[in-house]
């Protein structure tokens, strides 16, 4: 995203288009056919690009595009101690990991576009899937992807869980006492096709969770060792985790900031608290205690389950960040769109300077 429509009040002057001053997307001649006023504002632009719904209306978006291109995936089932090597060092040319024809001319691997690790924490199985994308220019015709997407039980985290949940018993502990017997399917999948046809569905429909933290990706191991050990511990918890690894983001807020951040992710169904089982908010506030007692940096998802009430979140998560975010929409809003554009999660996390 490049550049931001706003609507932040009720005069003629209260619309705006926000982009940032060292990389400006629309020539002011262009602009002038919005209505929009403009303002070029790195430190602006990139707090609002997670404005959290408080920075007022979203009237529209600009993108910066790129040609067409095609996503080559494959899935396989590796060792553990591979995938959290590349996962830690990201060093896919030196790997002893490679897939014939994503190589360089030397025989050394490519660095994929995409890469996923899918981990049953419950298991004591050496192996591991994983779930790697390749960019590949496009071309016509390409083979169909449907077929092998629509099948596949690693389309995403929460359809995996409940594909092996789904023949076992309902109770929770039950439940995960045969997720403990229970091994990732062997798998060696690979389909070509556009983004739209690779990431097409979201198939499950049902009550679940999903609880999502950042790390730098040096981190990854220590942190999904410590995150499942809490998970075997404390739990049972009826879920299981994945990382993903996503390239930083300027936002000032933004959830990517690390160099490149592992997405650490725990996808399940909901359940209820009982006598030997925490609550979801005790065990999302227990995987932020975990993490900060040994000293792991870490973001968490603004659209996933937490325990945004923790103290001094915001501030441990974005050290330094919190009084810019404020600064910037004070710059944007008059006090009384302020209050307007204000929610209850703003003033749960502590980022509501008019609370």
């Amino acid at each position: 995203m490049v550049g931001l429509n706003l609507i932040i009040g009720p005069n003629p002057n209260d619309i705006v288009y926000l982009e940032p001053k060292s990389k400006p997307a629309l020539s002011d001649a262009f602009i002038q056919t919005l209505n929009s006023r403009v303002i070029r504002d790195d430190d602006l632009f990139y707090a609002a690009l997670v404005g959290l719904g408080s920075f007022g209306f979203i009237h529209g978006i600009v993108v910066e595009a790129e040609p067409v291109y095609l996503i080559k995936r494959y899935v396989k089932k590796i060792s553990k101690s591979v995938a959290f090597e590349l996962a830690n060092t990201m060093d896919f040319k030196n790997s002893s990991f490679t897939i014939p024809g994503e190589t360089d001319a030397q025989g050394k691997g490519n660095r994929p576009y995409h890469y996923k690790v899918f981990i049953n924490q419950y298991s004591d199985e050496p192996d591991c899937v994983v779930e790697i994308m390749y960019k590949k220019p496009y071309r016509e015709p390409y083979p169909d992807p449907f077929p092998v997407i629509k099948e596949s039980l690693f389309r995403d985290l929460i359809h995996l869980f409940v594909k092996l949940a789904e023949n076992l018993p309902k109770s929770i502990p039950w439940l995960v006492k045969r997720l403990k017997d229970t091994i990732l399917p062997t798998v060696n999948e690979e389909t070509t096709g556009m983004l739209k046809e690779i990431f097409w569905d979201a198939p499950y429909q049902g009550s679940a969770f999903a609880c999502s933290f950042g790390i730098h990706h040096k981190d990854s191991e220590k942190a999904m060792q410590l995150l499942g050990k809490l998970t075997r511990d404390e739990g049972p918890i009826p879920g299981i985790f994945a990382m993903r690894f996503v390239k930083q983001t300027k936002a000032t807020l933004g959830f990517t900031r690390f160099p490149i951040t592992c997405m650490l992710e725990i996808d399940g169904v909901l359940w209820k608290k009982t006598a030997s089982i925490m609550s979801l908010e005790e065990y999302s506030r227990r995987m932020i205690q975990v993490l900060k007692a040994n000293n792991i940096p870490f973001t968490m998802h603004w659209g996933k389950s937490a325990d945004w009430e923790f103290p001094g979140l915001v501030d441990h998560m974005y050290p330094g960040k919190k009084a810019t975010w404020i600064a910037q929409r004070q710059k944007l809003l008059s006090t009384e769109m302020q209050v307007l554009f204000s929610n209850t999660f703003l003033k749960t996390v502590g980022l509501d300077a008019t609370a």
